[in-house]
């Protein structure tokens, strides 16, 4: 090969790999999150738990950790009995039956396991919800979160926490709950807000039947 196409050759190398040391570069500056960020983030975790225990009754302070389009998916075992093996519970509103596509990509669906789905969605669901679970509970509930990892995504951050609910106005406390949330969070304007939560129950949870 003469020398000068060597030449350009080299030159084209240099070129390109520039610019995909660019482009990495470009998707590292999309996704990092800065020291305030992962503050802010926990802030609106420990926001979450209080809102929901402790919060105002219409609802409305639980509501806004949310995106105003923000869904909440509650991913339950199938019943354990053989003849409802493949009918999931009732649960009236402002629940919605879920598809699959809402806890695309979560651990139970990457495990394929058997799942019941339900879902609020929208700001109106979300404070229902939370005005019926503080009318049920009053402020004996005590929502305990550990082990919170944050991640940054190109849409914003992703969250995973272990979850606990404690019953208070037992001797000692009672754990009445536990699982796992799998959360998208997004910046906007007002600060940090969830844009899903996927709550799973802790099982047992069915395997999926061979197909």
């Amino acid at each position: 090969m003469p020398r000068w196409n060597k030449i350009v050759a080299l030159s084209l190398f240099v070129v390109v790999a520039g610019a995909s040391l660019g482009l990495v570069s470009q998707r590292h500056q999309v996704a990092s999150l800065t020291a305030e960020d992962y503050i802010d983030i926990e802030q609106l975790y420990f926001a979450y738990t209080h809102a929901i225990d402790l919060g105002e009754p219409e609802g409305r302070d639980y509501a806004a950790v949310f995106t105003v389009d923000g869904v909440f998916a509650l991913v339950m075992p199938h019943p354990n009995t053989a003849a409802a093996s493949s009918m999931c519970p009732t649960r009236g509103a402002p629940w919605h039956v879920g598809e699959p596509d809402a806890i695309r990509g979560s651990m139970p669906d990457k495990a394929g396991l058997d799942v019941c789905i339900f879902t609020l969605n929208g700001s109106d669901d979300l404070a229902a919800m939370a005005v019926g679970f503080h009318k049920a509970n009053g402020t004996s509930s005590r929502h305990i979160y550990t082990n919170l990892r944050i991640t940054p995504a190109p849409d914003g951050a992703r969250g995973l926490v272990y979850f606990n609910a404690l019953n208070v106005s037992t001797k000692p406390p009672t754990n009445t709950n536990s699982g796992i949330y799998e959360d998208t969070l997004v910046k906007t304007p007002d600060g940090w807000r969830f844009k899903k939560r996927v709550h799973t129950h802790d099982g047992p949870f069915a395997e999926p039947s061979p197909q």
